[in-house]
């Protein structure tokens, strides 16, 4: 049971989780400042979710894709 707490796990498995976590939290941040919001800029709500995530540096690239993500679910919309 030296393997740790992840059991055996290999190094892929980890990143995988490690960016679906990622993409959860980008998501949930982008779609609690548009509640509050409603209306946003792309640029200005990109670095609202950089300033607000503080576990990780959310990459611009990634936020783009996570909002598109958004869109298509119906989360919030483009104007």
């Amino acid at each position: 049971m030296a393997e740790g707490q992840g059991g055996g796990k290999s190094t892929g498995d980890v990143d995988a989780e490690v960016q679906k976590e990622r993409a959860m939290i980008i998501d949930a941040v982008c779609v609690r400042i548009m509640k509050a919001r409603k209306v946003e800029v792309h640029n200005e709500l990109v670095s609202s979710v950089i300033k607000q995530i503080s576990m990780f540096q959310a990459q611009p690239p990634m936020i783009k894709k996570r909002i598109e993500s958004l869109i298509y679910r119906e989360y919030i919309q483009r104007d």
